[in-house]
C-alpha cells in the first residue's frame, strides 16, 4: 500500500526518488564551468562583463583593437585640423 505523503519516494527511476534526482541535477549544474564562471551586471557598469566563453573573449579583444585604431585616427584628425587652423589663421 502506498501512502499519499510519500509521493516523491514512489515516483522515480529504478527506485531512486524524484527529489534525489532533482537535488543531484541541481548540484551538478551548479558546478559546471560555463555557468559558474558567468558574471552578473553591476549598477552603472561601463565595460563588458567578465567573459565566460572564448568567443566573448574574442569579441572583447576585437573591441579593444577597434577602439585603439579609432583613437589613433581621432588624434591624427584633430592634429591635422589644429595645424590647418593655426597655419590658415595667419
Amino acid at each position: 500500500m502506498v501512502r499519499a505523503c510519500s509521493l516523491s519516494l514512489v515516483i522515480g527511476v529504478n527506485g531512486i526518488s524524484l527529489r534525489f534526482l532533482v537535488h543531484l541535477s541541481l548540484s551538478v549544474i551548479s558546478f559546471l564551468p560555463f555557468i559558474s564562471l558567468a558574471d552578473a551586471p553591476e549598477n552603472w557598469q561601463v565595460g563588458f562583463q567578465d567573459p565566460a566563453t572564448p568567443i566573448m573573449q574574442g569579441i572583447i579583444d576585437l573591441h579593444h583593437d577597434i577602439f585603439f585604431f579609432m583613437l589613433v585616427i581621432l588624434v591624427l584628425v584633430i592634429w591635422m585640423l589644429a595645424r590647418t587652423l593655426y597655419h590658415e589663421s595667419f
